[in-house]
């Protein structure tokens, strides 16, 4: 992933955030404080036409995208090389666009996807629109939320051994079971990045979180959880998970489009409160983004490639009426305001109810004893005969699920309740306990065992010694002269050692994959924009003169060759400024092409221009 406006500006130097406080003419140089939007805001009305059409642009036609000098995306923008390389330093220099070097070595240039957004919403002021009365023709199927479908894809590989073919892919017969389990197969996933795949798009969309995120792995011919991963995953705070798998579903879905993320973040910027029209948001961004896409094809595509999808997911509400396609985002989706917050209940028919951001550490030992049933804001679980004897063979004794069910509550359980978990538990079952087993030499184990009181002598000989009554023994061996030596102890589940306590603390999810690009840190000078151009003669750039048709020539061509503007004067009296291309000959007759500012193609005869000069850049951007 792409990093964070506050990602770039903590990889540069305290001085060169310094350096972008003076540049804004702020006192508070703290990355806090430059990456505060309400700050840069009111600013950019300030900014030069340069700065302001450049952001424009990179808003509008790059998106989320990084930018390589001389690259297809930077012939895209508008303006001529030094103009781009000018504008860019401005931006830099402001702190609102970056220079990265890739892991392989190249440098692109990158503006924050934080940034964009300040400034779309200097154009797009927040609009609730007011829809009155609305009939809904067709409303779109809203999911459980792809986090919750998660979680069990990743309950369904610890419990049991998905195997996969020789080819490192599931069989038809897994992915049939686990699209049933699931619900997965009919998801409304049409126009997604996970169509084109064996799996259904469901099944591909959670596998692709899954890998990516590092959450499960191939090993030995099955999939795997990657167990430091899933702990720290379950450890993580519901504000943190829901903003990475988010961010994850967003660039994924803009990966064929790119250049409309802008429209996304305009659609981010409604239907918060109410519910808002798909049409006006499309209708408003063409407007802004001076892009000539038809309203309703346009629409059309966000509904197909964007909208059911995000409803599929769980991320917000759809339906069709009479005036056109209308969404409304989901609360809990980034960024949100405070999760719902409900209590669970344990039922007497032993159905469990969580809510649906219930801390997954805890959620994650419900269900290695309770059968999950579906739900979305509840989630419902049910206790069996079948579940509760996995949770004794997962290692949980009656009475520790017993603890976490009232837990779960927040007070008793029913009577019915507790009566089937103890005899569910007890059926078929034989009772084994650890204890350590002190195999004897060198002395007797009847004396041993008379002088110490902490164990009980098997017929072997050996000695049985109870755990918790382990260091206490040890410590009375070692003073009695006897060496110790211990075998290597059983490794005990992973999840048993997730905090169910506190289940909310900081976790180190999700992994750093890939090497990250690094933020070049300097902060350049305008000057260093136009190399070439302080090898100029003075008198070219000093002012408006005069000049010998050859000299003329030999400017116009330096000019040309560096990409500088020039002013120019003709006999007539007309003034005007064009950026030159070329020079050629017509007959006896010496022009030059090049282009306006307003990217017009201009023609001038040499003979003309009366007086000329090469306009200085950065006196120029204005």
């Amino acid at each position: 992933m792409k990093p964070s406006w506050k990602e770039c500006l903590e990889g540069l130097s305290k001085s060169s955030r310094i350096q972008i406080a003076v540049n804004r003419k702020e006192a508070d140089s703290s990355v806090e404080g430059l990456a505060d939007k309400s700050r840069l805001q009111p600013g950019i009305g300030t900014w030069s036409s340069l700065e302001r059409d450049l952001l424009e642009d990179l808003v509008f036609r790059i998106g989320h995208q990084t930018i390589r000098e001389g690259g297809p995306l930077w012939n895209a923008l508008p303006f001529s090389n030094v103009r781009r390389r000018l504008g860019m330093t401005l931006l830099r220099q402001k702190g609102v666009c970056f220079l990265l070097k890739e892991a392989w070595g190249e440098r692109v240039y990158f503006c924050p996807e934080e940034v964009q957004k300040a400034y779309l919403s200097t154009l797009f002021k927040e609009k609730e629109e007011n829809l009155g009365e609305i009939k809904i023709l067709q409303q779109e199927e809203t999911g459980s939320g792809i986090w919750n479908l998660l979680f069990h894809l990743l309950v369904m590989v610890e419990q049991e051994k998905i195997s996969l073919t020789q080819k490192g892919k599931l069989s038809n017969p897994w992915i049939r079971k686990l699209d049933a389990e699931l619900g997965t197969e009919g998801m409304a996933l049409q126009g997604s990045p996970w169509c084109d795949s064996e799996n259904s798009p469901g099944l591909s969309l959670l596998l692709d979180l899954a890998f990516t995120l590092g959450l499960l792995r191939k090993e030995q011919g099955f999939m795997v959880p990657v167990n430091e991963n899933v702990k720290n995953w379950l450890r993580t705070p519901w504000s943190a998970l829901l903003e990475t798998l988010y961010r994850f579903i967003k660039n994924r879905l803009l990966e064929k489009r790119p250049e409309l993320a802008s429209l996304w973040m305009l659609l981010e910027l409604r239907g918060r409160r109410k519910t808002g029209s798909l049409r006006t948001v499309v209708t408003d961004w063409l407007e802004k983004a001076g892009n000539r896409q038809k309203v309703g094809r346009l629409t059309e595509e966000l509904l197909h490639n964007w909208i059911r999808p995000l409803a599929a997911m769980g991320w917000l509400e759809a339906g069709e009426t009479e005036e056109g396609p209308i969404w409304c985002w989901m609360p809990w989706t980034p960024p949100f305001g405070d999760l719902p917050s409900l209590q669970g209940y344990v039922k007497p028919d032993c159905e469990v109810l969580l809510p649906g951001f219930y801390p997954l550490s805890k959620r994650w030992l419900l269900a290695q004893y309770a059968d999950w049933k579906g739900g979305d804001q509840l989630l419902i679980y049910s206790l069996s005969q079948a579940s509760v004897q996995r949770g004794r063979k997962a290692g949980l004794t009656s009475e520790e699920m017993l603890a976490h069910l009232k837990e779960i509550a927040s007070g008793p359980l029913p009577e019915t309740v507790t009566e089937n978990v103890r005899k569910w538990g007890e059926v078929n079952t034989i009772t084994l306990r650890q204890v350590w087993l002190a195999s004897i030499s060198g002395t007797s184990p009847s004396e041993l065992q008379e002088r110490n009181s902490h164990c009980e002598r098997t017929e072997s000989g050996a000695l049985i010694i109870e755990k918790n009554a382990l260091e206490e023994m040890k410590e009375s061996l070692e003073d009695q002269g006897f060496r110790v030596n211990w075998e290597k102890e059983e490794q005990r589940a992973w999840w048993k050692d997730v905090d169910h306590k506190d289940a909310f603390q900081k976790a180190s999810w999700p992994p750093k994959t890939g090497k990250a690009p690094k933020v070049m840190d300097q902060i350049p000078d305008l000057k260093d924009s136009v190399p070439g151009f302080h090898h100029l003669p003075r008198m070219w750039t000093s002012g408006m003169r005069s000049y010998h048709p050859s000299t003329l020539e030999g400017l116009i061509r330096k000019a040309a060759e560096l990409e500088l503007d020039l002013k120019w004067e003709s006999v007539s009296g007309e003034w005007g400024e064009f950026t030159p291309v070329r020079i050629f000959h017509r007959g006896e007759a010496v022009l030059t092409e090049g282009w306006n500012k307003k990217r017009e193609k201009v023609q001038l005869s040499l003979q003309d221009i009366h007086r000329i000069q090469v306009a200085t850049p950065w006196e120029e951007n204005g």
